[in-house]
């Protein structure tokens, strides 16, 4: 019998992770998602998801449309429509939900490990879309209760302090995360922030770019940490 996984064109190494990641069957989403998702042809097009009841909160050529639901309160979903024949870079649908899974567990791993307070992740899951023809995963995340990106602007600005940063470096100068601060690492309504761009696994960031988010005194601080590598 044809195992699921090899129908989900995500490569060799990454075939082994899929069960760490997909959705648990005691997940309180769950139900809601086998009823909305049960009926063949809803994921079809963006217009018939729409019809589901979702509320679109970004769509952009190549990437998968983000939305929420009323009967889903707390959670994200990230879809590719079946419509939708092209993705970023040419990687299939499934190895970049993949991705974005395996990126938010290694940040979490390094959060627990280290301690660290300021910064917080998502928790994500794999939802395999019964009906799907050609996108067969839908990627689940926690809703991190962002402010606006104005609010998450001068977050940066005015309420960063040594410890905020020296954890900050913690993560990013492990290669993890992201230095686009305002869009990828924006400010929650608990006071923490939050790492929401996890699809690169492992990268070497231009650690520079912080500090053009940064006071006067911040700025100085984070150049300290930086000559001290």
């Amino acid at each position: 019998m044809e195992d699921f996984r090899d129908r989900l064109a995500v490569d060799y190494r990454s075939k082994e992770h899929l069960d760490r990641y997909l959705m648990p069957l005691d997940h309180p989403v769950r139900g809601f998602l086998e009823r909305v998702f049960s009926t063949p042809g809803v994921t079809d097009s963006l217009d018939s998801i729409k019809a589901l009841g979702f509320q679109i909160i970004l769509s952009m050529p190549q990437h998968a449309v983000i939305m929420q639901h009323p009967s889903a309160p707390g959670y994200i979903f990230k879809i590719y429509p079946d419509s939708q024949s092209e993705t970023e870079e040419g990687i299939s649908s499934a190895e970049w939900f993949l991705r974005r899974c395996e990126g938010a567990s290694k940040i979490r791993a390094l959060i627990q490990k280290k301690g660290i307070r300021h910064f917080v992740v998502p928790d994500k899951w794999l939802y395999l879309l019964p009906h799907a023809k050609h996108h067969r995963l839908l990627l689940v995340a926690t809703d991190m209760n962002l402010v606006t990106k104005a609010e998450t602007e001068a977050a940066w600005r005015q309420s960063i302090t040594r410890d905020h940063l020296y954890e900050f470096y913690a993560i990013v100068s492990a290669g993890y995360g992201s230095v686009e601060l305002v869009d990828n690492v924006p400010y929650t309504k608990e006071g923490t922030f939050a790492f929401i761009d996890t699809e690169k696994l492992k990268r070497r960031h231009d650690l520079s770019k912080v500090k053009k988010h940064l006071s006067k005194e911040m700025r100085h601080y984070w150049q300290m940490l930086l000559d001290a590598k």
